[in-house]
């Protein structure tokens, strides 16, 4: 419990320093507010450390990931390139094949675990990733 306590403190401290500095007029108004500000924060926190990424549950991953090993990558140069620059920067990051069931077709995308401690951003690639 004290454990759960010292995160969430350092948690806080982080998001007000943070949202001071950067965040927007409604997020410094729903910080002064209320307490609720947590996915507002990492939604514009994220918008501005990562376009391009969008904030998904964790649980998505458990039925939509195709597959975890990935060969034949497009743009391969500029995918490295842009993940090597992602793991400079301390994220936890990975290609994975998923299931877009919205276009009813296969996706593949670049995934940050753990963005912020606790939640997992996704940024599309254009084209699907063939699997060995």
């Amino acid at each position: 419990m004290r454990s759960y306590l010292l995160q969430k403190i350092e948690w806080n401290k982080e998001m007000v320093n943070w949202v001071k500095e950067y965040g927007s007029n409604s997020l410094k108004n729903l910080l002064n507010t209320t307490c609720n500000a947590d996915i507002l924060y990492v939604y514009e926190r994220a918008l501005r450390e990562l376009p391009g990424f969008e904030i998904i549950p964790n649980e998505w991953l458990e039925y939509k990931v195709v597959s975890t090993e990935i060969s034949n990558i497009p743009n391969d140069k500029a995918i490295e390139l842009e993940i090597q620059e992602y793991r400079n920067k301390g994220y936890n990051v990975s290609i994975r094949n998923f299931i877009d069931d919205a276009e009813n077709k296969m996706i593949s995308a670049i995934l940050i675990k753990n963005y912020l401690g606790r939640y997992m951003l996704i940024k599309r690639i254009d084209k699907f990733i063939k699997s060995n």
